[in-house]
């Protein structure tokens, strides 16, 4: 019995961005947005086909996962984008960041990872947005004058489907998604002010936070015109969702970088070894939880498999609106904290990023379907290491200064040797990350779920697994 049903159909559709320098990377919001609306007509197009030619499809709700971190400003008047999108691996603000800890004093970096949950680093939205407040004078002008909007992607999707610049747009962020701006009260669930003066951001621009399900709006145009969104997470804590991970459960999950998250219940714990304290998820709860898995239990009861597809699928009826609890008033920071699931995460920038690198960058291979091949053509790596520091080193060093290092080449090194490299440093970095929850929760027994684009590689996969040293479950379909 496989408790994890596979999509009826997808659409994937890639967004272009675009590197303007080495620690720079930016997106257009306005290009966001036409794929999204390109993405929800492909989509549903594509299920209509899948049901049956003649079937007629009818869509109950919508649910959104989204990049994290990334941030979008736009005028509240016009509703367009006043700057590119600043892409979550851009370490532009690095310096920035180094001022606002001086300007914090001693200690008050200690302090603020302490409410938020996480360090000062150019990796979370916060110094981002400040370095668009500091250098494009159209966000300045904006804030001055009280039209300024910022939001992580997720922010910005509900905004355009929910309304137009002549009303009814909905300006919400989920728990999850604000939990990764350095800008979010753990113990609250409610923008930290203290936060907010460190890096000069006025709270008028800032999202309404919301649990991860409940009705958030309402889309106005377009084949799925008056459908409501029921749900929003970030795409981390929407796969460990997905994957059902229970208190003391880990899940990785590999895509441009890796993320590695330990569901740890219903209280933050903070970190010793540099990992994050960030939210997990935050639902209604529905009685009691229904095994998991092979008999286990959530200790925290988690709502039933599907409940979840409920609200984040084909809809709440109305029974199951009262079943849940789903109020049409908006939730509050007090209800939302209640309901709030925790999770420790180790972020990792580079993962299928340095295999397109690999490809892009080298020229070392002409598609990524090449490296499991050429990996696994060589025994080892021939006393070749690469550190992957392409975008600065996250979890749990934060080093943001870091630059990648390929070391121990000879004449006998190939490019097989490199690329085995690679995938290893990938694994060394999870193993790390690993060791490192290991020590914060003086727990040995962790199971890794490893799912998406690069653990499609078997070689990777497996090599991942052993070199972790730990039991583990590849959900990846």
């Amino acid at each position: 019995k496989n408790p994890f049903s596979p999509p009826a159909t997808s659409a994937p559709t890639p967004l272009p961005q675009f590197p303007t320098t080495p620690r720079s990377t930016k997106s257009p919001g306005s290009r966001v947005i036409g794929l999204t609306r390109e993405f929800v007509e492909v989509t549903q197009s594509a299920s209509a086909l899948y049901t049956h030619p003649s079937a007629e499809l009818t869509v109950r709700s919508l649910g959104i996962t989204n990049q994290r971190e990334t941030t979008i400003v736009w005028d509240r008047r016009t509703g367009m984008p006043l700057y590119n999108a600043i892409v979550w691996l851009d370490t532009r603000t690095r310096e920035l960041c180094t001022s606002v800890e001086l300007e914090l004093g001693p200690g008050g970096a200690s302090e603020l990872r302490a409410s938020t949950g996480l360090p000062l680093s150019p990796y979370f939205s916060a110094s981002k947005l400040r370095w668009l407040l500091d250098k494009v004078s159209g966000v300045k002008a904006a804030a001055a004058s009280g039209h300024l909007m910022f939001g992580t992607v997720d922010s910005w999707v509900i905004y355009n489907l929910t309304g137009s610049v002549y009303g009814g747009s909905v300006h919400v962020t989920d728990v999850t998604n604000a939990s990764r701006t350095l800008l979010m009260n753990l113990q609250t669930c409610h923008w930290h002010l203290p936060a907010l003066r460190a890096f000069h951001i006025p709270e008028s621009a800032l999202p309404r936070i919301t649990m991860s399900a409940e009705p958030l709006g309402v889309i106005q145009e377009g084949s799925l015109k008056g459908v409501v969104i029921a749900g929003c997470l970030g795409d981390q804590q929407a796969a460990m969702l997905g994957q059902r991970c229970v208190s003391g459960e880990a899940k990785a999950t590999y895509g441009t970088g890796c993320f590695i998250l330990m569901h740890t219940g219903d209280a933050p714990i903070v970190s010793k070894h540099g990992l994050l304290t960030t939210v997990a998820y935050c639902l209604p709860e529905v009685g009691e939880a229904e095994k998991i898995g092979e008999g286990r239990r959530d200790e925290r009861r988690m709502p039933p498999k599907d409940m979840i597809s409920t609200m984040l699928g084909r809809g709440p009826t109305k029974e199951e609106v009262a079943l849940l609890g789903v109020l049409q008033e908006p939730s509050t920071s007090m209800t939302i904290r209640k309901a709030t699931q925790f999770a420790l995460e180790g972020s990792i920038a580079v993962a299928g990023l340095g295999v397109s690198w690999l490809r892009d960058g080298l020229g070392l291979i002409e598609s990524t379907q090449e490296v499991e091949a050429l990996a696994a053509s060589v025994p080892d790596t021939g006393g070749v290491y690469f550190v992957p520091a392409l975008s600065g080193l996250l979890a749990p060093r934060w080093r943001p200064d870091a630059r990648g290092a390929l070391l121990g080449m000879t004449v006998s090194t190939t490019k097989a040797h490199v690329v085995r490299a690679m995938m290893e440093a990938i694994c060394f970095q999870a193993k790390e990350v690993l060791d490192a929850m290991v020590e914060d929760l003086r727990e040995s027994a962790i199971s890794a779920a490893v799912t998406a684009a690069t653990a499609r590689i078997s070689l990777f996969d497996e090599e991942d697994v052993d070199d972790i040293g730990v039991g583990g479950r590849n959900n990846n379909g």
